[in-house]
């Protein structure tokens, strides 16, 4: 095991706190715990990598100004 020490602003310290007790657990379970479920959940893509997966979306449905357009018309009349 690898020991740590770490100082807490006010409002971290609370929510550790809440956590603790919502959890009922100390609060060493409570940081492993977050951690953990911060390490497991997803990455989230930067602006760049959305953009490159848009614009290979567009190029897979062959998307052209037209198309785009009869979309957003398509929409525009559903709403109505």
């Amino acid at each position: 095991m690898n020991a740590i020490t770490v100082e807490l602003d006010e409002p971290t310290a609370t929510s550790l706190t809440h956590l603790c007790s919502r959890w009922g657990v100390p609060p060493l379970e409570a940081v492993r715990r977050a951690v953990k479920e911060a390490d497991a959940t997803p990455k989230q893509s930067t602006p760049e990598e959305r953009l490159v997966a848009f614009r290979e979306l567009q190029r897979l449905m062959q998307m052209t100004p037209e198309k785009a357009d009869g979309w957003k018309a398509a929409i525009r009349d559903g709403r109505r």
